[in-house]
């Protein structure tokens, strides 16, 4: 799903994947992109991303991306590789090396070394001896080295998802092997088509390759476990959890979650399911209805196009500004559908007690907390001016400040400002100023409320 794409002088593409959680880089003529920021998991750390949607770069050699869903931009440097390294501390990779080691003063200039050669996808550099040596993989794992600093491409790791102390018992593809570490193990996996997930058992050094997930494992002290992410990718998991009513057909019985989403995944009108760990029933969803409830026997799953166009508040309204009377909908996702029918609907809120449906030309002041209601808002609604809470950017201000009743009052007036590039809100005082500049990326502030533009560049 790409979000921005970016051509540079030299024919090189640069390209923010939205559903990936990444940007990437083609040179011109390239068969195959090259991860520069991000991994392949949504994830807060330094290093992911959540859904970007926008970047932009400098003259240091710095880009900017702004990370959506995470609620931030991050600044990450593209002449010394650090967004695209994971760091392991005391740690090193014996062998595997890139010819022969060189002396680098610092960890980040090895770093800087391997970023520079594609075919690099680890390093590790020895505090004492300065030594800088270049890996072709990350091997067996490593081991533990107190005078070394290591790091690898997050792509290198990215395809085997780790779940520690976890054990997937069960669907065994042949007989388990021993393998001396969890790299080692997950490599058997990586090596065979078929396996979709593996356990590796700490003590025994026993490794069992998995043809599905099964039920999804359990906890396990002595496990450490992996999965395919491509094994899970078109639903979201939601564990403890059913989907009741909306059924399309009887349910069938299927030995595993995996087997009932196989189902559900061959079905078009299929948009979720639900199955049952004891009796293995699997029932599949025209809709996920009202949004399920909690059930300690049942997994469920739903197609992630399911709720694209709508962010979900659960618990809260959206107070005024209605789109006509109210109506009746059975369901929050018939609720939604009917605002997705209404160019002029950016918002809904729909009451689970009373059924009552209210279409929305806007968030107003950003709604308000409410047990009986869920609502939704178009993620195009909130995307240009992006939030920051609790944050104030001093200086740089465009004229005088406004008195403004809300925080959305405050946002509306930078939106109709093309100069306006961020704006800050006081709860208190009511005060409104409109920025030229972030310039200063801000400060804390326990009073204010702040915006800045997220859209595409300039």
């Amino acid at each position: 799903n790409p979000r921005e794409l970016f051509v540079d002088r030299l024919g090189t593409i640069f390209v923010a994947a939205d559903g990936s959680h990444r940007v990437m880089r083609w040179p011109e003529e390239a068969t195959q992109g090259t991860v520069i920021v991000g991994t392949s998991r949504r994830g807060r750390k330094a290093n992911q991303l959540a859904c970007p949607w926008a970047f932009s770069f400098d003259q240091h050699g710095n880009i900017y991306v702004l990370d959506h869903n995470n609620y931030r931009v991050q600044r990450f440097s593209l002449s010394d590789g650090s967004s695209s390294f994971t760091t392991k501390e005391n740690w090193i990779y014996p062998g595997n090396d890139m010819g022969k080691a060189t002396i680098q003063t610092t960890y980040a200039k090895c770093r800087a070394e391997c970023f520079k050669d594609e075919r690099c996808k680890a390093f590790s550099w020895n505090q004492e001896t300065r030594s800088c040596s270049l890996k072709s993989t990350i091997g067996n794992g490593g081991e533990y080295d107190p005078n070394a600093q290591s790091g690898y491409r997050e792509e290198d790791d990215s395809e085997l998802v780790m779940k520690e102390n976890w054990v997937y018992p069960g669907n065994d593809l042949g007989e388990a092997t021993n393998q001396s570490t969890y790299a080692a193990c997950r490599i058997q996996c990586f090596k065979e088509e078929q396996c979709k997930a593996f356990s590796w058992n700490n003590k025994t050094y026993i490794c069992s390759l998995k043809s599905s997930i099964g039920i999804g494992g359990q906890p396990d002290p002595n496990f450490q476990s992996g999965f395919r992410e491509e094994d899970d990718s078109e639903f979201v998991m939601k564990e403890n959890w059913m989907y009741p009513g909306n059924d399309l057909g009887k349910a069938t019985t299927q030995t595993t979650y995996e087997k009932c989403r196989a189902e559900c995944s061959e079905d078009e009108q299929c948009k979720a399911f639900s199955w049952n760990r004891k009796t293995r029933s699997c029932s599949l969803k025209s809709t996920i209805g009202s949004g399920g409830e909690y059930d300690p026997n049942a997994q469920s799953g739903y197609r992630e196009e399911d709720d694209s166009e709508f962010v979900m508040k659960e618990n809260w309204m959206y107070p005024g500004n209605d789109l006509g009377k109210a109506t009746i909908q059975t369901t929050y996702e018939k609720c939604r559908a009917e605002c997705s029918e209404d160019e002029q609907c950016k918002a809904f809120s729909w009451n689970r007690k009373t059924r009552s449906c209210s279409l929305k030309s806007t968030i107003g002041s950003g709604g308000e907390y409410d047990p009986n209601a869920q609502s939704g808002y178009r993620e195009e609604d909130d995307s240009e001016l992006v939030m920051k809470g609790n944050w104030i950017y001093p200086g740089n201000d465009l004229g005088e400040a406004t008195n403004q009743s809300t925080y959305a009052a405050c946002r509306i007036q930078c939106f109709k400002e093309e100069q306006c590039k961020a704006f800050s809100w006081n709860r208190k005082t009511d005060s409104c100023s409109l920025k030229s500049s972030i310039d200063s990326a801000g400060e804390y502030d326990p009073n204010a409320d702040s915006g800045h533009r997220g859209g595409k560049r300039e």
